[in-house]
């Protein structure tokens, strides 16, 4: 390691205290917020990890955005305790978890509570090490990484040139190159500081690969760090790909530690320690598995001796099966205390196995808590899509190299995330590490850096489609692949829209409203999700095979789209999230749908900024990710009306690459109404004509009301859509209402058991939900020749009416379904006002005897403090529910012990 001068070393600790102060306020912003809770639905158990943890599949209900290797805990209602573990990955809503015990083949639901907060303290602690003299870091090469516009050093290991034709000779591999890509390899083995800008399809992993193998010829040990296991795994097989006959391979010096993907790795099963110690020790792996298969053996009789015992089970008999059953349980602690001490044993061998190799990959979060990691070990620290890394993170890889670092990235795509909005958090977490070395201002300014080496021939997009991100983000400097047209035209031939690869689908006409979801202010867009789900269907209803995904720039709307993909058992070969979680993969077919609308005077955030913004990393992500066929589907008229000048405003300039490049059918172009109904056709979706040509079928669907019927209507009168005595008729068979949004459509009903209130929704179109099975939508209800659609997709339903919030209790994202519990008819609980009391009592018949009710406790009232999203009136703080003393009376309380304020129960009841 090159000598620390003291003046570098001061420098670089001045750097570490504004970091110290930015992850200081994202952690402040994490414990205020308690982390992130996802309802889990549809667990799997998937396998047993070397490590212990056993592996589970679910699908989230709402997108989760905190890095691989984040500690979680998971709720399930079987269990009173929680269940620890890690967050292993997550691949649009598909999250796979690694638990600490095994709880079960199939787990209907759960809860899912993520914070990355000891993450965030991990990296604090290193940090802190910095500061202690004793500590060997190589900081003057975290100096050089950090400090804008430092001067290129170069640690010359040999030659690409060189290397890797001696690679292919050694190992009788062909390593298929460009001259950007050997350029990049030979930057990276003669600088101390490298970075690779890697546009979409550019081959980065696969140079990625190519520089680690070139690396290991010259004698160096390497560690390829990422933010995700995903692109750890990538990476790792890029490298197992140039390395898989060579005796470090064979010898078990490559290793990939933590989680891979499931199934990910399995045609280089020697990149995981586990397998290696299988070759080197077979003798200590039989044993353990000898003792494993005997625990098996013990828990199987033992369930069989447990199942004998039933009523009719003479006494005697029963003695006999107890003393069996306790016999049995003797022999299964028997066999644990002689494994414990043997699965310890592997771990730490596996530990020393990752401490010998002489390539590790890894995510950055599993170097920040993994002490096998050590700092000074690695002569070179390889960061991937280091544009989602953290400046911090990048500044840790740093400290861990002995001789270099190797950034690969494109700092054209989505940057990281943090949720502290503060001056430091701003600066030094949702930056990238190209933006503060100066790489990306030289970029800017067309100026060559000599630092860092573009990949510059994509092979990855049809030429039509790699056009667009061309211009708007890359100056023109990408260059198309050979046989890029040949290999993509396939799917540009299959259907929709065959021939076409580039596509825009204009909802300008069609009056579908972009609404804002009641909890979160997330945007979604109903009729554009239709749309947008039914061109993936099309494509995949005779294609198998095909890989599509759907991309939207709100969380609302990406779970809108999944909930109807699962509907429509397609997400499996669907893939919908938002563009974040895209970033990094690809698909054969891409549909971007942007979803902003009217009636909203603004269009969102992500959308808006000039050159170089957000906005143009997230049109670039979304249309980078598409091989073969790119359908946008989004509001053109309304997008030109709010983002007024193409010149400045990077999404607008976008849409016009798109308007004028793209196939248009100008025979429905823009779509509307009619021609919405021609082309949508999904099961469980009906579209009619007008008012008249849906009234029948609607009508019929409100008499069929089991239990509810809950209406948001805009306008002052029903009888345009559905006679207003269907409302008192079934009223008198025992059917409640929620009514929102009304302006006295349902005066002089008289109707009973029902609760007009306010949803605080501001669209002026018009929703009739029937017992939660169906959902009619009225674009225009005013209008009786405006169209009418009828949606029978019951978990988009379900979505939808904690969207609209069409009935008071519900929410999108519920902890429990009825936080209040559940009365003995099947319907919550809710917290009502009988005669001067507060009871917690059924919601649909709060003052019947035969149906459930209690006094209320302090725990129901701080829960509606939460669902009500009321804070302390004085300091902001959470309320808690107290018992007024000396009085039968409950009263909320502000939570922080240094704040008296408080207010009866009955403001909010």
């Amino acid at each position: 390691m090159s000598s620390v001068n003291h003046s570098s070393s001061e420098n670089l600790k001045s750097y570490l205290k504004k970091f110290q102060v930015a992850l200081d306020d994202e952690i402040t912003v994490l414990r205020k917020s308690g982390g992130q809770r996802t309802y889990l639905t549809d667990g799997q158990y998937l396998s047993r990890r070397s490590n212990g943890h056993y592996l589970y599949a679910f699908t989230a209900d709402s997108e989760i955005r905190f890095q691989d290797e984040t500690p979680i805990e998971l709720e399930v209602k079987s269990r009173q305790e929680v269940i620890k573990g890690t967050l292993v990955s997550v691949e649009s809503f598909d999250v796979t978890l690694a638990l600490k015990e095994k709880i079960g083949e199939k787990v209907p639901a759960a809860t899912l509570n993520t914070s990355p907060i000891f993450l965030l303290e991990a990296l604090q602690a290193h940090f802190k090490t910095v500061f202690e003299a004793d500590v060997s870091v190589n900081q003057d090469l975290a100096e050089l990484l950090v400090t804008p516009n430092s001067l290129p050093e170069q640690d010359v290991t040999g030659s690409a040139s060189e290397l890797l034709p001696d690679l292919e000779r050694r190992f009788d591999i062909q390593i298929l190159r460009n001259s950007s890509q050997e350029a990049a390899v030979e930057q990276v083995l003669s600088h101390k500081v490298s970075f690779i800008w890697g546009p979409p399809g550019t081959g980065k992993t696969t140079t990625l690969g190519m520089t680690v193998a070139a690396l290991t010829m010259a004698g160096e040990s390497v560690l390829v760090l990422s933010h995700s296991n995903m692109a750890v795994d990538s990476a790792m097989l890029s490298v197992a790909k140039y390395l898989s006959k060579s005796p470090s391979y064979n010898e078990g010096f490559i290793l990939r530690h933590g989680v891979p993907i499931p199934k990910m790795l399995d045609d280089y099963p020697m990149l995981r320690a586990k397998k290696v110690l299988e070759r080197v020790e077979p003798e200590f792996i039989e044993e353990i598995n000898s003792l494993k298969q005997q625990k098996r053996d013990h828990y199987k009789r033992l369930r069989h001796q447990k199942k004998l015992i039933t009523k009719n089970t003479p006494e005697y008999h029963k003695k006999q099966i107890k003393e069996q059953i306790t016999a049995i349980t003797k022999q299964i602690k028997f066999v644990e205390e002689q494994l414990k001490p043997l699965e310890e044993s592997r771990k730490a061998k596996e530990r020393q196995l990752v401490m010998r190799a002489e390539v590790v990959g890894c995510t950055l979060s599993k170097a920040a808590i993994a002490e096998e990691i050590l700092p000074n070990k690695y002569d070179t620290v390889i960061v991937d899509e280091a544009s989602m890394v953290s400046i911090p993170q990048c500044v840790f890889a740093a400290l861990l190299a002995k001789r270099r670092i190797a950034i690969y990235g494109d700092f054209r795509q989505l940057g990281s995330i943090a949720k502290a909005d503060t001056p430091a958090a701003d600066k030094w977490l949702k930056r990238d590490i190209f933006d503060q070395s100066g790489v990306m201002t030289r970029v800017n300014r067309q100026e060559d850096d000599p630092r860092m080496v573009m990949l510059q021939t994509q092979y990855r997009m049809y030429p039509v489609i790699a056009d667009i991100p061309n211009r708007l983000c890359y100056d023109g400097r990408l260059l198309n692949g050979p046989n890029i047209e040949i290999d993509n035209q396939p799917t540009v031939q299959q259907t929709p829209f065959s021939g076409d690869a580039l596509v825009l689908q204009d909802i300008s006409r069609l009056r579908a409203h972009c609404i804002k979801e009641t909890e979160s202010h997330s945007r979604f867009n109903i009729f554009s999700a239709l749309i947008a789900v039914n061109v993936a269907y099309q494509a995949t209803v005779d294609n198998l095979r095909v890989q599509v995904g759907v991309i939207a720039p709100y969380n609302a709307q990406s779970r809108l789209i999944h909930r109807m993909l699962r509907d429509l058992e397609k997400d499996e070969q669907v893939k919908a999230s938002t563009v974040h979680r895209f970033q990094g993969s690809e698909r054969s077919v891409i549909i971007f749908d942007a979803v902003d609308s009217d009636p909203n005077a603004t269009i969102g955030l992500p959308l808006q900024g000039g050159e170089y913004s957000g906005a143009m990393r997230l049109a670039n992500v979304a249309i980078s990710r598409a091989q073969g066929k790119f359908i946008g589907v989004m509001n053109v008229r309304y997008i030109r009306r709010r983002l007024t000048s193409a010149q400045f405003q990077a999404f607008r300039k976008f849409i016009e690459y798109l308007y004028n490049s793209a196939q248009k059918d100008e025979s429905i172009y823009p779509l509307d109404w009619a021609a919405f109904t021609e082309s949508v056709n999904l099961p469980g979706v009906t579209c009619f004509a007008n008012a008249a040509a849906a009234r029948e079928a609607l009508e019929a669907s409100l008499l069929a009301a089991q239990d509810h019927v809950a209406i948001y209507w805009p306008c002052s009168m029903f009888s345009d859509h559905f006679d207003p005595n269907i409302l008192k008729i079934i009223n008198q068979q025992g059917v409640g209402f929620y009514i929102a949004g009304s302006q006295g459509a349902e005066a002089g009903l008289a109707l009973e058991n029902t609760q007009v209130w306010n949803n605080e929704l501001t669209t002026t179109s018009g929703f009739v939900g029937v017992s939660e099975q169906c959902l009619w939508i009225f674009p225009d209800p005013t209008n009786q020749e405006a169209g009418v659609l009828k949606l029978e997709l019951k978990k988009t339903v379900n979505l939808l009416y904690g969207f609209l919030r069409l009935i008071p209790h519900r929410k999108t994202l519920p902890p429990d379904p009825n936080p209040f519990g559940q009365c003995n008819c099947k319907q919550p609980l809710w917290i009502t006002s009988i005669g001067n009391a507060h009871l917690v009592a059924c919601l649909k018949y709060p003052r019947h005897p035969d149906h459930d009710r209690r006094r209320i406790k302090p725990d129901d009232a701080t829960i509606l403090a939460e669902l009500t999203k009321r804070l302390c009136g004085k300091c902001g703080s959470k309320l808690q529910g107290r018992r007024a003393p000396g009085k039968d009376q409950m009263i909320l309380v502000c939570s922080s012990q240094e704040c008296d304020w408080m207010m009866p129960l009955s403001h909010l009841v």
